[in-house]
C-alpha cells in the first residue's frame, strides 16, 4: 500500500490488510466502481478500481489502482438533482406558456367577437330602419287587403240574397240592382288588378326581413366556426344586406364579379372583414360616391377588391392602418380594432389583406382568400 492508500484506510496499512483478501476489502467488485471497507470503523467509501495484472519475474502480480470518488459521487448526485430541478422548471414553464397561449387565444377570440358585436351595435339603428321599412308597408298592405276582403264579402252577401230570392221565386230585380251598386262602389275591377300587386309586394317585404334576420344570425354566430363550403359572392351580398343603411345614402354599389368556384372558408369571419371594409369605405365618402366590388381568381387565391371614391388615406398614415387601436376617427366613433382584427382574421384563414390609396381620389382594399375547393 502506498501512502495515499494508507491515508484512505486511516491505518498504517499492514494492520488493515492482515489476513484479508482484496475482494474482502472491496465490498462491491474488484473492477470499475466499488466500495472500500474501512476495517476499523466498519464504514465504506465509494472508490474507482482498476485491476492491472503484471508479471514480476516468474510470479504474476495483481496491481490495484484505487481512487476515492466520494466528491465525484456527491457532484453527480448534485448534477442529477439539478437536472431534475431543471426538468421540473421546464415543465412548469411549458405549462405556464401553454396556459398563457390558451388565455391569449381566448382573449383574441373574445376581442374579435366584441369588435363584431360592437360593429353590429353601431349598425343596429340602420338595420332596424331596413327592417322597419318593409314591415311598415306590409302592415299597410295588410290593412288594404282587409278592406278588400270586407268589400268582397259584402258583395258575397248580396249574391247570397240573390240566390235565396231565386230559390224562393221572389222578385230579384232589386237585389240585382243592389249588386251593381256594391260592385261599382267597391270598384271590383280595381281590386282584381291591385290585390296581386299588394300580395307580391308584401311577400317581397317579408323576404327582405327574413334575409336581414338570416344574415344577422349568420354574422353574429358565436358558436364554433368551422370551415364550410362558401360562395364568396353570396357572402359579399349578405354583408351588404346588413350594412346597406350605412351605404345607400352615400354610395352606389358597382359590381364587377367574375365567375368564382365555391371554396372552403369560415363565412362568419369573412363577413366581418367585408363589413369592416365596407363601412370604412362608406364613411370615407363625404357626400356621394361609388363603392366598387371586384372579384377575380389570381394564382391560388380569390382576390376581392373593395374600392371607394372617398377622400383617401394620407401616405404617412397608410402603413399604420392595420396597427391595433390606431384610428383617425373622433373619440367614441371608432375603437381602432376593425382593420387590425380584419388583418388577423385573414392571416388565420391563410390569406392576406392590403391597401393602397391616392389622397383625394379614394382607396382600395385587396382581400386575398385561399382557393381551397371542397
Amino acid at each position: 500500500m502506498n501512502s495515499h492508500m494508507k491515508a484512505l484506510c486511516l491505518h498504517s496499512g499492514q494492520e488493515a490488510l492482515a489476513g484479508k483478501t482484496i475482494q474482502e476489502i472491496l465490498l462491491a467488485g474488484s473492477e470499475g466502481r466499488g466500495l472500500l471497507l474501512l476495517p476499523e470503523s466498519g464504514e465504506s467509501i465509494p472508490v474507482e478500481v482498476v485491476h492491472c495484472p503484471r508479471p514480476l519475474e516468474d510470479t504474476p502480480v495483481d496491481i490495484y489502482y484505487i481512487r476515492d470518488i466520494s466528491d465525484q459521487i456527491q457532484k453527480e448526485k448534485q448534477l442529477i438533482e439539478y437536472s431534475h430541478n431543471l426538468e421540473r422548471m421546464v415543465e412548469k414553464s411549458t405549462r405556464d406558456l401553454q396556459n398563457t397561449l390558451k388565455n391569449l387565444k381566448e382573449t383574441q377570440s373574445q376581442l374579435i367577437q366584441s369588435e363584431k358585436m360592437a360593429s353590429l351595435g353601431q349598425l343596429a339603428a340602420g338595420v332596424a330602419h331596413e327592417i322597419n321599412n318593409p314591415v311598415g308597408f306590409v302592415k299597410s298592405n295588410l290593412g288594404t287587403v282587409r278592406d278588400y276582403f270586407k268589400d268582397i264579402f259584402e258583395l258575397f252577401d248580396a249574391f247570397d240574397s240573390l240566390e235565396e230570392n231565386l230559390e224562393n221565386g221572389k222578385n230579384t230585380a232589386e237585389t240585382r240592382e243592389e249588386i251593381k251598386k256594391i260592385r261599382a262602389r267597391i270598384d271590383l275591377d280595381f281590386i282584381r288588378e291591385d290585390h296581386q300587386a299588394v300580395i307580391t309586394e308584401s311577400l317581397e317585404g317579408m323576404e327582405r326581413v327574413a334575409r336581414i334576420v338570416s344574415d344577422l344570425k349568420d354574422f353574429s354566430h358565436t358558436g364554433k366556426m368551422d370551415a364550410e363550403v362558401t360562395d364568396i359572392h353570396q357572402c359579399l351580398e349578405s354583408t351588404l344586406n346588413i350594412v346597406w343603411n350605412e351605404i345607400k345614402y352615400k354610395a352606389e354599389i358597382i359590381r364587377e364579379f367574375q365567375p368564382l368556384p365555391l371554396v372552403l372558408c369560415v363565412p362568419q369571419k369573412l363577413s366581418q372583414v367585408f363589413m369592416n371594409i365596407l363601412v370604412n369605405a362608406a364613411q370615407a365618402i363625404e357626400k356621394q360616391g361609388t363603392i366598387t366590388l371586384k372579384t377575380q381568381i389570381q394564382n391560388s387565391f380569390i382576390l376581392v377588391d373593395i374600392t371607394d371614391s372617398g377622400k383617401g388615406i394620407p401616405e404617412d398614415i397608410l402603413p399604420k392602418i392595420f396597427d391595433p387601436f390606431f384610428t383617425t376617427k373622433p373619440v367614441g366613433k371608432g375603437t381602432g380594432l376593425g382593420l387590425n382584427i380584419s388583418y388577423n382574421i385573414m392571416h388565420q384563414l391563410g390569406g392576406d389583406i392590403s391597401a393602397h390609396s391616392t389622397p383625394g381620389k379614394g382607396s382600395t382594399f385587396s382581400i386575398r382568400i385561399p382557393l381551397r375547393e371542397p
